[in-house]
């Protein structure tokens, strides 16, 4: 039997490296207008999905900080390329298996951007559900080629998209109990599909991992109960201190996910994957919270 292609991967990352043969050597108002020409253009609807899912690229020395550090990079991220679309339909195969899903063909954006996130999922983009993987980010957080994390991480927004097809494709922008489920909830799906790494590989994906983890640990009973507090608000500065960054806050950054983890495996003491997969996430959200109070 033909096994059914459940991932399709658009690659711009040809046209940001002949930008960049262009562009290496150009001021940065230059380099900028040649971005817009050589790369935006060609990937309006794209790029645009970029600058709506991250409102700092809206900030202008960001752009040019990227621009100056691009040099630097664009070696290891032409050497990743090879390796990232097998990674990718890897890490689509193994969360979709844990769903059950044999119908539902994920699309994939292969990009680069201005080295603020490494990965997302989002429907901004041609009214789909769509997973990211950022190259210059990959680069900057793993340039030995060591393949376990990324894998973590594609598995990871690959969930994302999953349950979004399954039963998430409604929630409350910014709404920090619901976030927590979302983020809990795919954590707790690559740690399943890709079992044996230690509990700070799943929750964050670059180096320090185990530091973070014991800061969070440390923080929990304070943590537990600001979240608590925060778990109606729908704030973008709040939820950036929980699940973004560079916010400064009491707790680690995206310390959300370790919270949104720690419930959603309390919870699979009592409920299936796919059970929780299917949940509302209103309803989700009052199950973490009841189960976060009880911690």
């Amino acid at each position: 039997m033909t096994k059914l292609k459940l991932v399709t991967i658009e690659n711009i990352s040809p046209d940001f490296f002949a930008f960049w043969e262009r562009a290496k050597a150009c001021s940065f108002d230059e380099q900028l207008h040649l971005w817009q020409a050589l790369y935006e253009s060609k990937h309006r609807e794209l790029i645009e999905s970029y600058y709506q899912s991250f409102p700092q690229t809206q900030v202008p020395e960001r752009v040019e900080q990227a621009f100056d550090r691009f040099g630097d990079i664009v070696a290891c991220m032409q050497e990743w390329v090879p390796q990232i679309e097998p990674l990718i339909v890897r890490a689509t195969d193994n969360s979709a298996s844990l769903f059950d899903i044999t119908d539902f063909v994920l699309p994939y954006v292969v990009m680069v951007g201005w080295f603020i996130s490494d990965g997302w999922s989002t429907d901004s983009y041609q009214g789909k559900r769509t997973s990211f993987v950022a190259l210059e980010e990959i680069a900057r957080k793993y340039p030995t080629f060591e393949t376990r994390n990324l894998e973590t991480l594609l598995t990871h927004e690959a969930a994302h998209s999953h349950h979004y097809y399954c039963n998430a494709s409604i929630w409350r922008e910014y709404h920090i109990g619901e976030a927590l489920f979302l983020e809990g909830f795919a954590v707790f799906v690559s740690a399943r599909a890709l079992p044996g790494a230690s509990e700070a590989v799943y929750l964050c994906f670059q180096e320090g991992h185990e530091d973070w983890l014991k800061a969070c640990e440390n923080q929990w009973p304070a943590l537990r109960e600001q979240l608590l507090k925060d778990f109606d608000i729908a704030e973008s500065a709040r939820y950036a201190q929980y699940f973004q960054g560079p916010q400064k806050g009491p707790f680690p950054l995206r310390s959300g996910y370790f919270a949104g983890y720690r419930a959603v495996v309390a919870l699979a003491q009592h409920y299936s994957l796919i059970e929780m997969a299917y949940w509302d996430l209103v309803f989700a959200a009052e199950k973490l919270r009841c189960v976060l109070q009880e911690m």
